[in-house]
């Protein structure tokens, strides 16, 4: 997140406010951190107040050199584009191995109409729909 953040400051204002607000917002980062230790309980717990302190410390920073909309849309696509794909690729994998762990259960239900959707669910283009997958 901080490579993508770091990337979008170069371009629109320069490698050296870059750098410095890189240092920045470690420091800031690492402060949150330490003031909030006795919240965590566990791994998952460690996680998300480093990834909360990064972002907390990184809107703070940003938002005084960009308007508030802009740094809160950078931070948004900053966490999520670095590992869309990696979730991507994982969750279609998942997806096709309970297709076909269903396509066996399925078979034996006579009185329900299946409609699989795999095409939709594994194509790049997921929209939710209130359209039911199983009709009676």
């Amino acid at each position: 997140m901080i490579l993508f953040t770091h990337q979008h400051v170069t371009q629109h204002h320069g490698s050296q406010l870059a750098q410095e607000i890189d240092q920045t917002i470690r420091i800031s980062q690492k402060q949150l951190e330490q003031q909030y230790a006795n919240w965590v309980i566990d791994e998952a717990s460690t996680f998300h107040l480093y990834l909360m302190c990064l972002l907390l410390a990184s809107y703070r920073i940003l938002s005084d050199i960009m308007a508030e909309g802009e740094a809160l849309a950078l931070l948004k696509v900053a966490t999520i584009e670095p590992s869309r794909k990696v979730i991507h690729e994982s969750t279609n994998g998942s997806l096709m191995m309970l297709l076909i762990r269903w396509q066996g259960w399925l078979t034996h239900l006579s009185n329900v109409k299946v409609v699989f959707l795999a095409k939709a669910l594994l194509s790049n283009d997921i929209r939710m729909t209130n359209k039911p997958i199983f009709c009676m």
